[in-house]
């Protein structure tokens, strides 16, 4: 009869445990687990998809860059050889405006001086002559000075020019 009593309780003991797992509480339990793993599951499909894109974009930015450098580079060449030709030319047309201006105002300097024959020569016609057009010369040949050797080497070597501009970028 222990015997029996003891299996009794066995019996009683599995079953309470057995309704213990079909209660509502475990059932929630379970199906916060399920909850959670498909939300796990969701956000990894999800991170490998943004990857993925990020990865194809990045590749598609490469390839357009590819194309694009050689036509961008062509372009930075041509706007600086433009801007630096156009400051030579600047710079020669200042300098040759002076020389005429010089010889203008040294012309009437002379006139104004025929005129004060009997009186005291006076400096004053020539400084006014000469005094412009050497601001003038002196800006037209700053300009060609400073912009002749980077014109040239721009025409001459564009590959050295476009190493020398690479390396003042990194500066």
């Amino acid at each position: 009869m222990k015997s029996s009593i003891r299996f009794g309780l066995l019996l009683a003991g599995v079953l309470a445990l057995a309704g213990c797992f079909a209660s509502p509480a475990f059932s929630a339990e379970s199906e916060v687990m399920e909850t959670v793993q498909t939300a796990s599951s969701t956000l990894k499909e999800t991170a490998n998809n943004l990857l993925v894109s990020i990865i194809s974009g990045a590749t598609q930015a490469v390839d357009f860059l590819k194309g694009e450098i050689p036509l961008v580079i062509k372009e930075l060449l041509l706007f600086n050889a433009v801007m630096l030709w156009a400051a030579v030319i600047l710079g020669l047309g200042l300098v040759i405006f002076a020389i005429i201006w010089l010889i203008r105002g040294l012309k009437k300097a002379q006139e104004i001086n025929k005129g004060l024959r009997g009186l005291d020569t006076k400096d004053g016609p020539y400084i006014i002559a000469i005094l412009p057009a050497l601001g003038a010369s002196v800006t037209g040949l700053v300009f060609f000075f400073c912009n002749i050797a980077g014109a040239l080497k721009l025409t001459l070597a564009p590959r050295i020019w476009l190493i020398e501009y690479a390396a003042d970028l990194v500066r």
